[in-house]
Parts: C-alpha cells; structure tokens; sequence
C-alpha cells in the first residue's frame, strides 16, 4: 500500500500556497473582506484554485527580529488552523494576515486562538458577501 504524501513537507507551504506577488496582496486588499482582532488584521479574498496566505508584517510590529519572530508564528499558527480546517485548504481563498501592533509576548498558543478567530470571521463575511448583490467593478 503506498504511502500517502504530505502535500506540505517539513511544515512548509508549497510555493503554490502563498501570495507572493504584489498583484495579489494588491487585489486582496482591495476586493477583500476584513476582521480585526487584538493584535491582528486578516483579509480575505475569494479566488479559483486552492487557499494562500499572505503575511504583511511591517516595521509598526517592532524592530526585526520581532519581526521575524512573529511572522515564523503566524506561519505555524496557520499551519494548525488548515489542519484543523482540511475544507478550507481547498476552499479559494486568499488570505493576508498582518499585525497591528507590537506584540513582543505573543506564543503560538495566543496567536493561533485570535488567527482562528479572524479566519473564522473573514470566512462568514465572505459567505454573506457572496450571498448578498454582486459588487459592480468600477
């Protein structure tokens, strides 16, 4: 019986599952649906083909190694939400999770609980957005 393949070796994305190029965070933020929580901001955008996720840590987070600190954080805090949510890895939705403000205590535990919440709600903002009248593009 063959072995089942991780489709995300060693915890890491496939390039297939980030946002990398500006384009993308650009229509994210500005096609997207926001949630705010304590310390973070998540927008999310519908697309077709598989969930990405983007990161926008700047300089207001802190100096940087707080940076990378927090953003080594959010990438396994997102890693346990997907696998804990395997419907939405495949849902078509591209995702840009940013910090507002310093958190210099921040764990995994912490972060995780507020990224889910965020996730959480951008997901029920999206399906009353798709629900509701279709925006015109200008």
């Amino acid at each position: 019986m063959p072995k089942p393949v991780d489709p995300e070796p060693r915890g890491r994305f496939d390039p297939s599952r980030r946002l990398q190029r500006k384009s993308d965070f650009d229509r994210v933020f500005r096609e997207g649906v926001r949630a705010r929580t304590a310390h973070l901001q998540c927008v999310a955008a519908g697309r077709v083909g598989p969930s990405r996720v983007g990161l926008a840590i700047g300089a207001g987070a802190g100096g940087a190694p707080a940076r990378v600190r927090l953003k080594r954080l959010v990438r396994a805090a997102f890693r346990s939400s997907v696998a804990a949510r395997p419907a939405w890895r495949e849902a078509g939705i591209d995702l840009v999770v940013s910090i507002r403000q310093p958190w210099p205590e921040a764990d995994l535990r912490q972060l995780g609980a507020e990224l889910e919440l965020a996730i959480d709600e951008v997901t029920r903002r999206a399906a009353a957005r798709r629900g509701s009248r279709p925006r015109s593009n200008p």
